[in-house]
């Protein structure tokens, strides 16, 4: 096999497959600098998944990964609110997440996933039963 047992070892040690890439984005000085409204929307929207009994490991997750957009959006979007981001906006974060931080597509996608979450919630605010009690009335 011609492989000296300190190569073997030296192989061995080396990860196999994809390597997690790590970005220092965020900081405490841009997090200061973020949109007031886009805190409020993150802070309005962390309440609420507390209260649907999410897991704590779940709020920490998405609070990294909203903190992770918004740096983006002050570096490179004008620090625009959330509520008014377009889906061309959100096409250019994939695309400097990709090909400047060097994240895999399933990370985006959690990204991704965590905004559109959060643009349900602002969106979307009335439940189901509003809309049916709405609705009852618009038919009568």
């Amino acid at each position: 096999w011609g492989n000296s047992s300190n190569e073997v070892i030296k192989m061995a040690n080396q990860k196999a497959g994809r390597t997690t890439v790590y970005n220092y984005i965020t900081s405490d000085e841009k997090l200061k600098k973020v949109n007031p409204e886009n805190t409020q929307l993150e802070s309005d929207f962390l309440d609420y998944l507390v209260s649907t009994d999410r897991a704590a490991s779940t709020l920490k997750q998405y609070k990294a990964i909203l903190h992770v957009f918004w740096c983006w959006n002050l570096d490179f979007n004008n620090n625009i609110p959330f509520t008014d981001l377009t889906k061309r906006q959100i096409s250019r974060f994939q695309n400097h997440a990709l090909n400047k931080w060097g994240w895999s597509p399933r990370r985006i996608r959690m990204v991704k996933s965590v905004c559109r979450s959060l643009e349900n919630y602002f969106r979307f605010p009335v439940t189901v039963e509003v809309i049916y009690e709405e609705l009852r009335v618009v038919v009568a």
